[in-house]
């Protein structure tokens, strides 16, 4: 038999850890492995197909996820990448920052011609709540459709599975562990028997680059979306240098991250210090930019509004007189919606229609690691 090469990375997270005595959750050494194990008992035959090659470059919870532990993933994965003899790779991930690992590599390695799954558990595995297992046996399932690119399994309390491009993940709704695509723009889910349903709603495509609209009716906010749009092409829309993720791509392809930081990942690189992220709530008051950053985020209220006020004007002309660029996020469209929108695109500002603000936060936090290369 020819059995298939899966690298599997192993970084904590829920799906990594066990419930200790004293009622807590945290990383357990063995746990991650356990994984495999409870895969092989329901299905057997499956697993024996595969081979799966396993290492931890980290472990930790998710909520711990800062810059050095970012790079390090970016690290692993390009080197699981770089041998070409694995047929995808699996990162085992927490639930908390999911979608930023998955924007940042999604945006990385949105070419490679493998899929890389991120696969987390919003339980512990010895918990029967637990859709950990049932997440990575969908990536295991998907093997045979041929997706390429960053892909993240989830099953929601609906009981269906659905997949999802790294870069589509809106975060997190509160008290929530459930996984949503922009305008539930899933590539399709698995059913609570196991059968696989194609959305209308996404691109069928599995070639980065080559994504085309749906052929459903759709707005002109969400063909402004993703949806309708490469990776780079949005890149190069709001940011410059154009070639930002090509570079990136290219260097990473021939050089490891580690060449780049050495093994210095006990100190933070700094790249998140570089970017100001906003987000609105009444009576917001407006202050200096900060010391030392480089780009400003300011995401809007649910329907791509803001208070355009004195203060927003001021903070807005502070920026610019630093050669600071201001992006708005979280809009759908630069036409038509309410008065305020009009009135803040008549300031110095960039409007990013149709991007997930956490992709977005990605892309300049790429843009700040291209810095250093």
């Amino acid at each position: 038999m020819n059995r298939k090469k899966i690298a599997v990375i192993f970084t904590g997270g829920t799906i990594g850890s066990v419930i200790g005595p004293d009622g807590y959750i945290a990383p357990d050494q063995q746990s991650p492995y356990a994984l495999l194990d409870r895969y092989s008992r329901i299905e057997p035959e499956v697993y024996r197909s595969m081979d799966f090659d396993c290492s931890m470059p980290y472990q930790i919870l998710s909520e711990n996820l800062d810059d050095k532990y970012l790079l390090m993933l970016i690290a692993a994965v390009g080197d699981a990448l770089r041998q070409e003899k694995y047929a995808a790779v699996v990162v085992c991930h927490g639930t908390d920052t999911l979608q930023y690992s998955a924007a940042a590599l999604g945006l990385l390695y949105a070419d490679e011609k493998i899929p890389i799954y991120l696969v987390s558990s919003n339980y512990p595995l010895e918990d029967e709540r637990a859709n950990g297992l049932a997440n990575f046996r969908a990536a295991m399932h998907d093997l045979v459709h041929g997706h390429t690119g960053v892909l993240v399994p989830y099953r929601n309390s609906d009981g269906n599975t659905y997949l999802h491009r790294g870069i589509y993940l809106l975060a997190h709704r509160s008290f929530n562990d459930e996984l949503y695509s922009m305008h539930d723009e899933y590539l399709g889910f698995w059913n609570g028997e196991g059968n696989w349903q194609e959305s209308d709603k996404c691109c069928s495509s599995v070639e980065a680059g080559s994504r085309k609209k749906s052929d459903r009716a759709s707005s002109d906010a969400a063909a402004e979306g993703l949806q309708a749009r490469t990776v780079d092409s949005i890149w190069k829309e709001y940011t410059e240098p154009d070639d930002v993720l090509p570079k990136l791509r290219e260097w990473i392809r021939t050089n490891s991250i580690r060449n780049l930081f050495g093994q210095q990942w006990a100190v933070t690189h700094g790249l998140s210090d570089r970017i100001q992220w906003i987000r609105m709530y009444p009576g917001y008051v407006w202050t200096e930019p900060a010391a030392d950053v480089q780009y400003i985020m300011i995401e809007t209220y649910h329907s791509g509004t803001l208070c355009v006020n004195d203060g927003l004007r001021s903070y807005v002309e502070a920026a610019r007189k630093r050669g600071i660029p201001v992006y708005i996020v979280g809009m759908d469209s630069t036409t038509g919606g309410y008065e305020t929108v009009r009135e803040y695109q008549a300031l110095d500002v960039i409007c990013v229609t149709g991007v997930p603000p956490i992709t977005f936060y990605c892309y300049l936090w790429l843009c700040g690691l291209l810095d250093g290369i």
